[in-house]
């Protein structure tokens, strides 16, 4: 003991805690510190916000594809996609780094409200906060990634906070501010689905626990509210045209859209997470003797949601640490302490020290396991970015302006680079029938199909991402490298494969097409 005294001195051990949230902080930002790849949605949806930009309007049609005729689509994100293009235009070298030190940005503001709200709350954070809220990010970091679900996140959060303040009564303040969320979440991500949907569930749960008292009622301004506040963007009441593809056959085969349970599994330690904190939000809102039923019916909503679609693998911890927020004082030391028979004065102030020192320990641990290897490096896009693919394709005007077929993986980028010109065959925004997917597995795997459309449908080059033996192309290319009298590989790198049809088959179908 007389070690630990020595140690960890009173004045040492009070300083301690202030550590807790910078290096909270600085757990996300490692989680967001990755090098962005051709396959981020950012490239994509940059490219409409520039479109946007340049026409000064927005699009009501799909842009950018040659293998479908444009239908009518509602670009919910288009906010989003301002924002993004705004971000990558800093240029080529910057731009990137902006793009990171942006999604950083709206992590750590999302983390830290919560943060904010739950220490607010109580006296003193505890070794249950900072093992929840490490989890919470651990469990949320593969969605750290720049697509416009960030913004989703960042306003759920102050959604459920705004309604954590709203217990008995409403005030206009915080109506106008429900509103006004709306309104911009909106135009931002089409995510405002599921803040409607918790804030109606807020609204019934607190009529019926206030026992449909008529002051109850007045809970209903807020469903009204929010609802004339989403009407508030340029498609109107179309707005609501964006859901429809997600129960189609399409969704059905994106892995963000699947279960957790199906191919390719979600690792169990993210969905052991997931029900720890699910379970310790529950624990915490059933100690709350003035619990609240609406935060129980959040957490049956987003689990439910998240059953469904593993792409709310960040939004339900947002929402477990509201619930947690809460109902705080139920994990509180001096909660704990008293359920252990304990006096807080009792403990020494050597051990309290030594507890603090303990969990900045960990801290440290994760970030460094969280911080890539080569954070100090100067590379802000993976190697496989096909960069120099796109720019060969690009300065050989004889392949430049032929009929594309391109990978779905790396699509995004080239949608970005190549801006509709020309236009691709596939892209990640998803904004085409479900046949068209189906058409794009049968010409991957080369079946009879697949070989067919790639004449019928008179591709002249084919621009794939760089693939192994065993890869999902590789087929493709098996094909492609056998029918040599049609066929020419004219690139090979790390970044990228690129075939055209030789001339003489271009020129003879060019004759037959003119005839």
């Amino acid at each position: 003991m007389s070690f630990l005294r020595r140690t960890f001195p009173p004045q040492i051990s009070d300083v301690l805690p202030r550590f807790y949230w910078p290096l909270m902080a600085l757990l996300c930002v490692a989680y967001c510190w990755r090098p962005l790849s051709g396959g981020d949605d950012i490239w994509a949806h940059a490219a409409i916000g520039r479109w946007i930009v340049e026409n000064k309007m927005l699009p009501q049609q799909s842009l950018f594809l040659w293998s479908t005729p444009p239908i009518p689509w509602v670009y919910h994100s288009w906010l989003s996609q301002i924002t993004f293009y705004n971000l990558l235009s800093t240029g080529e070298n910057f731009g990137p780094v902006a793009v990171v030190l942006f999604t950083s940005t709206l992590v750590v503001i999302t983390f830290t409200l919560l943060w904010r709200a739950w220490s607010t709350r109580v006296e003193g954070v505890s070794p249950i906060m900072i093992a929840v809220f490490a989890l919470a990010i651990y469990c949320s970091a593969l969605r750290f990634t720049p697509r416009p679900e960030l913004f989703s996140a960042l306003f759920l959060c102050v959604l459920l906070l705004l309604l954590s303040r709203m217990q008995s009564a409403l005030s206009l303040r915080g109506v106008l501010g429900v509103g006004t969320l709306f309104v911009i979440w909106t135009n931002f991500h089409g995510g405002v689905a599921v803040g409607l949907l918790l804030l109606g569930a807020t609204v019934f749960c607190e009529i019926v626990q206030q026992k449909f008292a008529p002051i109850s009622w007045r809970f209903l301004a807020l469903i009204l509210i929010a609802f004339l506040a989403v009407c508030l963007n340029p498609y109107g009441l179309n707005y609501w045209q964006a859901l429809r593809p997600v129960g189609g056959e399409m969704f059905q085969r994106i892995d963000e859209w699947k279960p957790f349970w199906k191919d390719p599994i979600l690792n169990p330690l993210l969905v052991i997470g997931e029900a720890t904190l699910v379970w310790m939000a529950f624990l915490s809102w059933v100690g709350n003797d003035k619990r609240r039923w609406s935060n129980l019916a959040w957490l049956l909503i987003m689990a439910a949601l998240f059953v469904s679609a593993r792409r709310h693998l960040w939004l339900l911890p947002i929402t477990c640490l509201a619930v947690l927020a809460e109902n705080s004082a139920t994990l509180s030391t001096p909660r704990l302490l008293q359920s252990m028979r304990v006096q807080s004065e009792q403990i020494p102030a050597s051990r309290r020290g030594l507890v603090r020192a303990l969990m900045i320990g960990v801290l440290c641990v994760a970030i460094a396991r969280a911080t890539p290897s080569k954070v100090f490096s100067a590379q802000w896009l993976q190697p496989k970015v096909p960069r120099k693919a796109a720019d060969f394709f690009l300065k050989n005007s004889a392949i430049s302006k032929t009929r594309i077929f391109n990978d779905y993986e790396n699509s995004s980028f080239l949608q970005w680079k190549f801006g509709g010109k020309p236009p691709l065959y596939i892209d990640l925004l998803n904004a085409y029938p479900d046949r068209l997917l189906l058409d794009y597995l049968d010409i991957v795997h080369a079946n009879s199909k697949g070989q067919k459309l790639l004449e019928n449908q008179k591709i002249q080059t084919v621009f794939v991402r760089a693939y192994k033996p065993d890869s999902s192309l590789a087929k493709l290319a098996k094909y492609l490298e056998k029918e040599k009298t049609r066929w020419q590989r004219v690139y090979r790198a790390g970044d990228g494969t690129i075939w055209i049809r030789r001339k003489a088959v271009i020129q003879r179908e060019a004759v037959n097409s003119a005839r």
